[in-house]
């Protein structure tokens, strides 16, 4: 049976939620780091919450009053340590913002009706708001994507919460993912939520396995796996091919024909074959694995 697939992922820098941006929003016209999306499709895809411009000018938005009073609080500050809001949020070791998943397999959606698929949609949203309690404006975008293997959504949005500092005695604004989702034993939980959620609207789905101790690789991770497989396989059959061209070059200067229909090497000719075929041997067994694992891997990616 298909799993509720649910996963977040922190976006480090605004530089990182630029890039997210192009790739949620269809912004370009190919796209060869991800050659599943179909951009003929792209015109299925669905804005749950609409950005309407780039996410770093949506993040300014939702984070304007935190601007403001940070902004106030470097007029005090010596010129040395002055920094910009933008310099700020990318130096700090929180989080700028959050990236929320939620899909499941091909053979889960291929079951259910366009009509199904937006009940999906709703009780996923349902979810973020009450049960993770994110309100709306705190979105900066919310997709459904339909032009890829698979169909998923795509949620980012900015952890921004105003709590009391004891420092200065006030509360003051700040980033913060743990004001949601605390630890990986919380994320469990939320996961256990989003799956009854499920199931109570009638969906055939189960709970994914807890607690494997498994760390999700992305797509970008991957990709570079397979690129360095390829390389590898490449280095391998240029490696094989030099030295065949070489082995066949010393075959045919050092040998001598005899009459009997056999042909005489010198001993370090014959060395040089053996040590050619023990590497072939090598080299064999290496492709055969690499291109297995090679299948694996782009299977896993799409």
């Amino acid at each position: 049976m298909s799993c509720a697939i649910f996963r977040c992922k922190g976006i480090n820098t605004l530089s990182d939620l630029s890039q997210i941006g192009s790739h949620n929003q269809r912004t370009k016209d190919s796209y060869k780091s991800n050659p599943d999306i179909r951009i003929e499709d792209t015109i299925n895809n669905i804005e749950l919450v609409k950005c309407d411009k780039k996410y770093i000018e949506k993040f300014y938005d939702i984070t304007k009053n935190y601007r403001e009073e940070y902004n106030k609080r470097q007029e005090n500050m010596r010129s040395d340590r002055k920094k910009s809001f933008y310099q700020m949020v990318n130096d700090s070791k929180s989080v700028v913002a959050d990236e929320m998943l939620f899909t499941s397999d091909t053979d889960f959606f291929d079951k259910l009706s366009k009509e199904e698929i937006m009940i999906w949609v709703e009780e996923t949203l349902k979810f973020v708001y009450e049960d993770l309690g994110y309100k709306k404006e705190q979105v900066i975008h919310a997709t459904l994507h339909m032009d890829e293997t698979t169909p998923h959504i795509h949620i980012v949005v900015v952890p921004l919460i105003k709590k009391f500092d004891k420092r200065v005695n006030r509360e003051k604004y700040c980033i913060t993912k743990k004001e949601y989702i605390k630890s990986s034993t919380h994320l469990s939980k939320l996961q256990d939520k989003y799956f009854e959620r499920l199931r109570n609207k009638g969906f055939e789905i189960e709970r994914g396995e807890k607690n494997t101790g498994i760390k999700n690789l992305t797509p970008k991770q991957l990709k570079g796996i397979t690129r360095m497989l390829d390389k590898n396989l490449d280095n391998t059959k240029y490696k094989m091919n030099r030295e065949y061209n070489n082995l066949i070059k010393t075959m045919k200067s050092e040998a001598k024909k005899i009459f009997n229909h056999k042909v005489v090497f010198d001993y370090d000719t014959y060395l040089y074959l053996m040590d050619y075929l023990k590497q072939a041997k090598e080299a064999i067994n290496k492709v055969s694995k690499s291109e297995g694992l090679y299948k694996e891997l782009q299977q896993e990616i799409k």
